[in-house]
């Protein structure tokens, strides 16, 4: 299959839009692929000719959207430092929609609404140790997320005592991007028993289809 071949489907838009925020992501300077992963590429039945295309590095890069794709950061909440924050949110990560039972994602790609006091960026030595991290720890048969592809670039970014250092970004795939703590935002407000209900629904219905017709289904779902 061809990278334009590729058809997106998003469908966490059935969510009220105070869960997330849509948003295209902010290209970096000079993207350049640095690798891609071929057992990903197998997984979704795309020729590994695509990565030599330089589409494919736009599309990492937020250049390019593929059909079907509407870009967006999630909110959730959860604990940080020792103490639990009502709203995180995907600060540096956009996702760009679903192909099969998987969902991507660009970590990198640039700010969003739960940016906070970051920059929303990534850059390229936590990006490859992140990507070496989650191919070992699949490996070893530890479920974990999966990395497509990781681009590289010009694009300085600041971290430490201001030393610059290069932007990247990863392109990484998993059957689900909910959190506890997507749950933990979902149960605060006026409707929360009503949304907390649909959040669950939507995870059976993507994650644990053999129990959406279960009477025990929301326990199970936590098991």
């Amino acid at each position: 299959m061809k990278l334009n071949d590729i058809k997106l489907e998003n469908d966490y838009f059935e969510f009220d839009e105070k869960f997330y925020h849509k948003i295209n992501p902010t290209p970096l300077n000079n993207p350049h692929l640095i690798s891609y992963n071929k057992l990903m590429f197998d997984e979704i039945g795309l020729d590994y000719d695509e990565a030599k295309n330089e589409e494919f590095v736009k599309f990492i890069n937020g250049e390019k959207l593929l059909e079907g794709s509407l870009p967006y950061a999630k909110a959730y909440a959860g604990h940080q430092f020792g103490y639990f924050v009502p709203q995180l949110g995907d600060g540096r990560a956009i996702n760009l929609g679903k192909i099969g039972s998987w969902h991507l994602q660009t970590k990198g790609a640039g700010l969003t609404r739960y940016s906070r006091q970051g920059d929303g960026r990534a850059v390229l030595r936590s990006s490859v140790r992140e990507y070496i991290i989650s191919e070992a720890m699949h490996a070893l048969d530890i479920p974990t997320t999966r990395v497509l592809a990781l681009i590289g670039s010009t694009h300085p970014v600041s971290r430490y005592y201001g030393v610059k250092e290069t932007g990247a970004i990863v392109l990484r795939m998993s059957p689900s991007w909910v959190r506890i703590g997507t749950f933990e935002y979902f149960a605060r407000g006026k409707d929360a028993k009503a949304n907390l209900t649909q959040l669950a629904n939507y995870v059976i219905k993507n994650s644990y289809p053999h129990l959406i017709n279960d009477k025990d289904k929301y326990e199970k779902m936590y098991y």
